[in-house]
């Protein structure tokens, strides 16, 4: 059975863990929101080209890794 201290301490791991979650999370959607549309008109615009393009992994580097 762990003490009232120990448990608060738990809480405050457990609270700081989500709101870090959370903050990379909303970033994530931002960056979505940003890069999402664009990437799916090239890919469109590639269709219409007659072309299948390939599904590739960016990375923030720019790298791009096929799968």
């Amino acid at each position: 059975m762990k003490t009232d201290i120990e448990m608060a301490r738990l809480a405050i791991t457990k609270v700081t863990r989500a709101e870090i979650r959370l903050k990379h999370s909303i970033l994530a959607d931002r960056e979505l929101n940003e890069v999402l549309s664009q990437r799916l008109a090239d890919f469109d615009t590639a269709l219409q080209a007659g072309k299948i393009p390939a599904f590739a992994l960016k990375l923030v580097s720019g790298d791009a890794t096929s799968v």
